[in-house]
C-alpha cells in the first residue's frame, strides 16, 4: 500500500502543468456550483436582514388590500386577538416635503409610531437627544446622515409640508444608522408620534399599517395569520419577512447562473476526461509492469481510480475556497444594485453545502476519468508489453450515431416546452446539443478539413497539406478543437444574448414611449389631469388607471400589469406594435370588457382572439373577451390593456394612478416645476430616459455576471488547449525527428506547427460559430423560462472576432511546442518511446 501511495503522489506531482489543469477544471466546476447554489440563499438572507433592519422583531404586518376603498385600517379586529399577541402596534406612513434653499424639495419618508411602541419592536440609539424634553406631537427624530445633509442639531426647527399644511417641528433626536434609519439610502427618514402624524394626515387615529408579534407560547405565526385573515377579509395579512416571495423575486439571478454552471461543468468534465486519456496512455509501461508481476485488472483500475480521487480531493478543497471568492465577488457586485442598502455581505454557505461541493468536485473527477480507466483495463497484457496498448480505437460510427441522436433529442425536447417547465427543458436541450456536437466533431473536422486542405495547399504548399492531415490523425488536436468549439460557442451564446438585451431595451424605450415622463400625485382625477395639461411647457397629458397582479382563473396565474386606457389618446404617448389594425383595436376596446394581450401571453397560455377569460376583481370574477394581441415586452411581456371604464369600475378605482406627459421644455426642469407647484398633492414622477437607464443597468448587471462565468470557462479551455498541443508535440517527437532526418529544416518544422495551430483555430472557430448559432436558437426558450422574453437577433457583424480570437489563442499556445521542435536532438528523438 505504501508503494502505491508513493507512486500516486509522484504521478500527481511530476506532471505539474497537467495536474494544474485537472485540478483547475475540477475546482472551477465545484466553485461555480457552490457560488450559484449559495447565491440565492445569500441574497435572501441579506434581503431578510435588510427588511429586519426596518421592522425589528415584527412577525406580521397588516395593510390595505385591493378590495379596500381606503388605505386606513381599523384596530378593533386586531385588538380582539390581543391575548394571542405580545404586542399590536398601529403605524402611519407617509411623506413630508422639505423645501430646499436652491430649488425644488426633498421627500422625507415619515413613520408615525409611539416611541414606547417603536422601542418594543426595534433598536433606537440616539447620538444626540434634546435634554429635558419629551417626545411630543411636534418632535421629530432624524438620522445622523440627514442631520449632516441639512446641517441640523437637536433643538433646531425643521419645517416641511405634511398633509395640506406646512408644519414646524423640532429635532428631538439624531439617531445612529440602526433600525428604521439603517437602510436609509436616497430619501431621508423621520420618526414622529403616531397621534401627531395621524392628526396631520387626518386619519382619525386609524393606522395605515399594523405590526404584530405573536405570543409564541400560545399560538404559532401561521395560526395567528389565519385568524387575522378572517378578521381582516379585505386587507393583506402577511408574514413580515416572506422568504418564499424573496426567493421568487431573485429567481432571475439564480436560474441563469445555474445554467452557466451546467455548461462550465460540462466543459470541465471534458477537459478532465481528455487529460485522463493521456494519463492512462502514458502509464501503459507502468501498468504493463504491474500486470506482468501479478496485479489484476481490478487492482490496476483501483490504482488509477485512486489517482482520480486524489485530483478530486485537491480540486474539492480548492473548489470550496474559490467558491467563497466567486460568491463574495458576486454579492459585492449585487450590493451596488439589487442589494443596495444591505448592511454587509453575508455568505450563506454552511458546512453541508461545502460538503456537497466537495462531493460534487470529487464526482466530476471520478466520472470524467472512469471511461479512460475502464478502457485501459481492457487492453491485454501482451499488447501492453509489446507497446501496442495505445492503439485502442474509438468507434467513429458509434460516436456519429450518438451525436446525431443527441441533436434530434435536443430539437425534440424544445417541442415539449411550456410555461411550467421551460427553463428545465431548454437547459436540457442545450446540454444534448453540446453532447451531439462533441460526438460529431471528428466527422465535422473530417468534412471541413478537405476544403481547408485545398486552401492551405494553394497558400502554403505541401507543408500546409501536411499540417491539416496531422490534425485529422491526432486525438489531442481533436481535443483542442473541441475546447475551442465549446469556448467560442459559449462566448457567442452569452455575448449575443447580452447585446440583444442591451439593444432591445434601448429600442423598446425609444420606439414605445413618445412621452417624456410619467407622473403621479394624490387624488388625480380628470380635473387634475386637465390642470397639468394647462401648465406652461406641458404639451399633452394622458392619465391612465393601472392594476398589478390581476389573476386569470383559467391560467391559474396572474397578469403582472394591466393599464386602463381610453384608446387612441393612449397611442399618442405609448405606441405598441399591435397585431392587426391598430385603429380598430383601440377604437373598440372601450365598447365592452375587452383585453388586448401581449403575444408572449398568447403563446404562453395558448390564447386565441375571442377567448373568454375570468378575471378576479374585488367585486368577484368578471368575464373579459380577448380582443387582440400586441408584440411588446413591456413588463417582460406579462402585460395587458383594457378599457379605463371597466378597469375603474371592476377594480374600485377612484383616481388615476399616473399620467404620461409630453413637454416642450427640458423634461427634468419641467418635472421640477410641476413638483414645486403641486407639492401639496405630493406630485412625483420619473423621466422616461431615467427609466431606460435604470432598466439597462439592471440587465447589464445580470449579463456581466454571465459573461464573467463564460470567461472563466474559456480560461480553463485555453489551459486545456496549451496542454493538448504540448502533449501532441511530445507524442510526435519521433515522427518530427523522422521528417527532420529526410530533409525538413527546423524552419519548416516550426512553420508546420504554426500552420497546425492556424488550422486548429479556423476549424474550431467555424464549428464553434455553428454550435453557438444552435445554442442561440435555444436562447428564446431560456429567456422565456426566466420570464424575460426578449426578441433575439443573431449578431453576424462580429463573427470575425471569434475566428481571430480562436486563431490567436492556438498560435499563442503553439509557441512553446514550436520552440522545442527546433531544439530537440534528432537521434534522441528517434530513440524516444
Amino acid at each position: 500500500m505504501q508503494i502505491i501511495l508513493k507512486y500516486l503522489i509522484k504521478s500527481i506531482t511530476e506532471k505539474k502543468m497537467r495536474t494544474f489543469l485537472v485540478v483547475l477544471a475540477v475546482a472551477l466546476a465545484g466553485a461555480l456550483y457552490l457560488a450559484s447554489t449559495a447565491l440565492s440563499a445569500s441574497v435572501v438572507q441579506m434581503q431578510t436582514d435588510k427588511i429586519r433592519e426596518t421592522g425589528g422583531n415584527v412577525e406580521i404586518h397588516i395593510y390595505a388590500g385591493k378590495k379596500m376603498d381606503t388605505n386606513l385600517l381599523s384596530m378593533h379586529p386586531a385588538q380582539q386577538l390581543e391575548a394571542l399577541a405580545d404586542y399590536i402596534i398601529p403605524v402611519i406612513t407617509g411623506n413630508g416635503l422639505y423645501e430646499k434653499k436652491d430649488k425644488g424639495y426633498d421627500t422625507i419618508q415619515l413613520t408615525g409610531i409611539e416611541l414606547e411602541d417603536y422601542i418594543k419592536m426595534n433598536k433606537l440609539v440616539l447620538k444626540q437627544q434634546l435634554s429635558g424634553a419629551t417626545f411630543d406631537d411636534r418632535s421629530l427624530i432624524i438620522s445622523q446622515k440627514t442631520a449632516e445633509k441639512y446641517k441640523l442639531q437637536v433643538g433646531d426647527s425643521f419645517e416641511m409640508r405634511i398633509g395640506e399644511k406646512k408644519r414646524k417641528l423640532v429635532i428631538y433626536g439624531i439617531a445612529y444608522p440602526q433600525g428604521l434609519f439603517g437602510s436609509e439610502t436616497e430619501e431621508a427618514k423621520g420618526l414622529m408620534r403616531f397621534s401627531a402624524l395621524s392628526q396631520f394626515f387626518g386619519t382619525e387615529q386609524k393606522p395605515t399599517l399594523i405590526y404584530m408579534k405573536s405570543a409564541a407560547e400560545k399560538i404559532t405565526i401561521d395560526e395567528l395569520i389565519e385568524k387575522l385573515r378572517v378578521a381582516y377579509p379585505k386587507a393583506e395579512v402577511k408574514e413580515f419577512v416572506d422568504r418564499k416571495d424573496l426567493e421568487e423575486s431573485i429567481s432571475w439571478i439564480a436560474q441563469p447562473l445555474l445554467m452557466m454552471t451546467v455548461l462550465v461543468t460540462f466543459m470541465s468534465i471534458y477537459i478532465v476526461h481528455s487529460s485522463f486519456k493521456v494519463i492512462t496512455l502514458e502509464k501503459l509501461p507502468v501498468i504493463g509492469t504491474f500486470r506482468s508481476i501479478g496485479a489484476s485488472k481490478r487492482m490496476v483500475n483501483r490504482v488509477l481510480l485512486l489517482e482520480s480521487i486524489g485530483y478530486g480531493i485537491i480540486g474539492g478543497i480548492c473548489a470550496i475556497l474559490l467558491g467563497f471568492l466567486i460568491l463574495f465577488l458576486m454579492l459585492q457586485f449585487l450590493s451596488t444594485g439589487e442589494l443596495e442598502g444591505a448592511k454587509k455581505i453575508k455568505m450563506e454557505v454552511g458546512g453541508v453545502r461545502c460538503f456537497i461541493t466537495f462531493c460534487f468536485s470529487l464526482l466530476v473527477s471520478v466520472i470524467s476519468s472512469m471511461l479512460p480507466i475502464l478502457k485501459v483495463g481492457k487492453i491485454p497484457v501482451k499488447d501492453i508489453v509489446l507497446g501496442n496498448g495505445g492503439g485502442y480505437k474509438k468507434k467513429k460510427v458509434r460516436k456519429s450515431i450518438i451525436g446525431t441522436v443527441s441533436l434530434f433529442i435536443s430539437i425534440g425536447v424544445l417541442q415539449l416546452t411550456n410555461g411550467q417547465n421551460m427553463m428545465i427543458l431548454s437547459s436540457l436541450s442545450l446540454t444534448f446539443l453540446i453532447i451531439g456536437v462533441i460526438n460529431l466533431l471528428p466527422t465535422l473536422v473530417r468534412w471541413t478539413s478537405y476544403t481547408l486542405q485545398g486552401i492551405f495547399e494553394v497558400v502554403f504548399g505541401n507543408i500546409g497539406v501536411l499540417a491539416v492531415r496531422n490534425i485529422k490523425a491526432n486525438k489531442n488536436m481533436l481535443n483542442s478543437i473541441t475546447l475551442i468549439t465549446l469556448g467560442v460557442s459559449m462566448l457567442l451564446f452569452i455575448v449575443n444574448i447580452s447585446i440583444n438585451v442591451q439593444v432591445e431595451v434601448l429600442n423598446f424605450y425609444d420606439q414605445t414611449f413618445q412621452s417624456d415622463m410619467v407622473v403621479w400625485m394624490e387624488n388625480m382625477d380628470k380635473g387634475a389631469a386637465r390642470a397639468l395639461e394647462s401648465e406652461k411647457g406641458v404639451e399633452d397629458v394622458v392619465p391612465v388607471y393601472e392594476q398589478a397582479a390581476i389573476k386569470v382563473q383559467e391560467w391559474e396565474a396572474e397578469i403582472w400589469w394591466v393599464e386602463g386606457i381610453t384608446g387612441p389618446e393612449y397611442d399618442r404617448h405609448v405606441q405598441l406594435d399591435y397585431m392587426g389594425k391598430k385603429e380598430e383595436l383601440l377604437g373598440k376596446i372601450n365598447e365592452d370588457r375587452y383585453l388586448i394581450l401581449t403575444k408572449i401571453l398568447k403563446d404562453r397560455y395558448g390564447v386565441k382572439e375571442g377567448d373568454k377569460l375570468s378575471i378576479a376583481t374585488p367585486k368577484g370574477n368578471r368575464i373579459y373577451t380577448v380582443l387582440g394581441f400586441m408584440n411588446t415586452f413591456m413588463n417582460n411581456g406579462n402585460y395587458a390593456l383594457m378599457s379605463e371604464k371597466y378597469l375603474k369600475l371592476d377594480m374600485n378605482k377612484r383616481y388615476y394612478d399616473n399620467a404620461y406627459l409630453l413637454t416642450s421644455d427640458d423634461e427634468e426642469e419641467a418635472l421640477n416645476k410641476l413638483q414645486k407647484k403641486y407639492e401639496n398633492r405630493y406630485l412625483s414622477g420619473r423621466l422616461i430616459r431615467s427609466m431606460k437607464q435604470s432598466n439597462k443597468e439592471s440587465n447589464d448587471q445580470m449579463m456581466m455576471m454571465m459573461v464573467a462565468f463564460s470567461i472563466l470557462a474559456v480560461i480553463i479551455g485555453i489551459v486545456g488547449i496549451v496542454n493538448n498541443l504540448f502533449i501532441s508535440f511530445i507524442e510526435r517527437k519521433q515522427n518530427l525527428a523522422v521528417l527532420r532526418s529526410i530533409g525538413m529544416s527546423k524552419r519548416q518544422i516550426m512553420q508546420m506547427v504554426f500552420l497546425e495551430a492556424l488550422a486548429l483555430g479556423i476549424l474550431g472557430a467555424i464549428i464553434g460559430i455553428v454550435t453557438g448559432w444552435g445554442m442561440f436558437k435555444i436562447s428564446p426558450y431560456i429567456l422565456e423560462g426566466m420570464q424575460c422574453p426578449i426578441p433575439m437577433h443573431f449578431i453576424k457583424s462580429v463573427l470575425w472576432l471569434y475566428v481571430i480570437g480562436a486563431i490567436g489563442v492556438t498560435i499563442m499556445a503553439s509557441i512553446t511546442p514550436a520552440s522545442k521542435s527546433s531544439k530537440f536532438n534528432i537521434i534522441e528523438a528517434i530513440k524516444y518511446e
